[in-house]
Parts: C-alpha cells; sequence; structure tokens
C-alpha cells in the first residue's frame, strides 16, 4: 500500500521539512511512499528524498491560478490504490480536496493547517470559502492547539474533524553538542518575510547598541519570500540595517543545510515573529540544549 504526500515544493520551509521528515520515518518502516509538487525548481530537500527512493511526481504549474495540478491529482487517484492522501499548506489542501471531490474517492484525505491565525485580524472571506472545503477531508491535522481552537470556535461543523499534531523533530540529529559556542551570538533560522519580524527585531538591536555602546551578532538563517510585498519589506530591512550602522552585527546566511551543526554554536536562539503555528527551530534548539528566547504568540 502506498501513501500520497501533497505538496508545493521541496524549498527549505518548515512545512516541507516535517512533510519530508515524516516520509523518510514511514520508509524506514518499509512504507512505500510518493510525492506530488508543482514548483519543482525549489529542491532543497530532494536529494534526502532520493536516498530513501521515494517517488516524486513532478507538475510544474507555470501560472498562480492553474487547474494543472487539480487536473494530474485527478489522474493520480484514479490510477492508484493509495491507502491514505496528505497534503500540507493552503493551496496543496484545497487542490487535494477537489480532486478527492471530483474522483469520488474512498481514500482517506487529511489536511494539515500549518500555520495560524492572527488574533487581532479575522480570517478573509478567501480563507473561509477555501476551509469550506474541509468538508472533503476526513481530518484536519493543527500543529499547534492555538489553531485547533480557533478553528472549531470558527467552524462548528469541523469540531470532530479537528485535530492536533504538534510537529517532530529528529533527536538523533538534534542533540547536545559539546562545541564551542561563538560568545554573544544569536542564531535566526526562519524565512525571511514579514511575518518573521525581521525589521524589529533590528530596530531592538539598534535600540541595544545605544544604551550598551556594543551589540550582539545576529546570524539569520533562511531563504527570502519572493513574494513582491516580502521583497520590498526584506528591502527595508536591509535599508534600516545600513543606515543604522549595524551591518557588521547582522549576517543574512541564506540558506543552510546544517542548521544541527549551527545549533550548538551560538549563545542562543532568537524568533521574534508575529504568529507561529509549531515552529521547527524552536523544537530543534530545545532539542539541541540551545535556550530561546521567543515572541509571546500562540502557542509559544
Amino acid at each position: 500500500m502506498t501513501y500520497l504526500f501533497v505538496i508545493d515544493h521541496f524549498g527549505s520551509g518548515g512545512a516541507q521539512r516535517q512533510m519530508v521528515l515524516l516520509a523518510c520515518a514511514l520508509a524506514e518502516r518499509g512504507k512505500t511512499v510518493e510525492f506530488f509538487v508543482y514548483y519543482p525548481q525549489h529542491n532543497f530537500y530532494l536529494d534526502l528524498l532520493t536516498q530513501y527512493d521515494i517517488k516524486v511526481h513532478f507538475v510544474e504549474k507555470k501560472s498562480r491560478f492553474s487547474i494543472k495540478p487539480i487536473l494530474a491529482l485527478v489522474k493520480l487517484i484514479k490510477q492508484n490504490n493509495y491507502q491514505a492522501i496528505l497534503s500540507f499548506l493552503n493551496t496543496p489542501n484545497f487542490y487535494a480536496e477537489i480532486a478527492k471531490l471530483i474522483t469520488f474517492s474512498n481514500t482517506p484525505l487529511f489536511v494539515s493547517e500549518r500555520s495560524c491565525y492572527l488574533d487581532d485580524k479575522s480570517p478573509s472571506l478567501m480563507t473561509k470559502c477555501r476551509e469550506n472545503f474541509h468538508r472533503i477531508a476526513n481530518k484536519v491535522v493543527c500543529n499547534s492547539h492555538y489553531q485547533k481552537t480557533q478553528i472549531q470556535k470558527r467552524y462548528s461543523w469541523l469540531q470532530e474533524s479537528v485535530i492536533t499534531i504538534i510537529n517532530g523533530v529528529d533527536t538523533d540529529k538534534f542533540s547536545p553538542k559539546n562545541m564551542k559556542k561563538k560568545p554573544k551570538h544569536l542564531l535566526v533560522v526562519a524565512r525571511i518575510d514579514q511575518g518573521k519580524n525581521a525589521l524589529n527585531l533590528a530596530k531592538a538591536l539598534d535600540l541595544f547598541k545605544q544604551k550598551h555602546n556594543w551589540a550582539p551578532e545576529i546570524t539569520w538563517v533562511g531563504r527570502e519570500d519572493q513574494t513582491p510585498a516580502s521583497q520590498q519589506y526584506i528591502k527595508h530591512v536591509r535599508q534600516y540595517i545600513t543606515e543604522h550602522d549595524l551591518d557588521e552585527s547582522w549576517h543574512w546566511a541564506g540558506e543552510c543545510s546544517n542548521v544541527s551543526e549551527l545549533m550548538s554554536q551560538y549563545t542562543a536562539l532568537i524568533h521574534p515573529s508575529f504568529y507561529e503555528g509549531f515552529p521547527n527551530a524552536v523544537c530543534e534548539a530545545l532539542a539541541s540544549g540551545l535556550p530561546v528566547l521567543i515572541s509571546n504568540v500562540n502557542d509559544n
């Protein structure tokens, strides 16, 4: 029997990491897993899947509004007797739900809500419409208790379908190591966008420097979000860092494959995001014995 995993791509995001971690764990236990993705150009985790001989169905999506992934999923579901389908993230969830509806498939579908609502903002009409398709899924899996509670408040008909399964962490890979730490160095592991709050972290660093006449060094590990809004935000952050003479204290490291080694080299992990589901980086830092400075939001 085979499991089908549906996600957008194999970039270095937290959802992708959880999906790949789960697939490899199943493969180690003799299960067969296949992936369906529609942005093949993002392949950060692809080599790991290759090591486990996990088959990947690539169907490239070339425009924002495209039915090509849905049609390809419909074909896959019709041709294969999958034991279960698991999808991560909003758009893959929607595609999987529509494909299940079109095929009248009895294959169990588990959709995963990987982020969370903002405390001070009601879900948009688009979000409400999308989440109504969760009626098609067998279970809606949240990775935070906060999000489960919020969904149950907003959608009474999901009371029995929504559950919480927190993120996993590979404790063989992430464990305390006796490596020399960089004094007064803070590590951030997160994609770079508005939600991860880099600008306010830069402002805090500037305030600290003004008050104490020195500043800790911050290394930010993660990919840049490529949406126009995020690119404008990142430009603003970079300008602020330069204008306030913080370039020597702030290092953009980009995507890194050796995060487990980095955890043992820094004084602490700092995670200043505005909202969170259940952050992988925090789980991995704690498993590595690294202190965490974290924003007071949601399950944090």
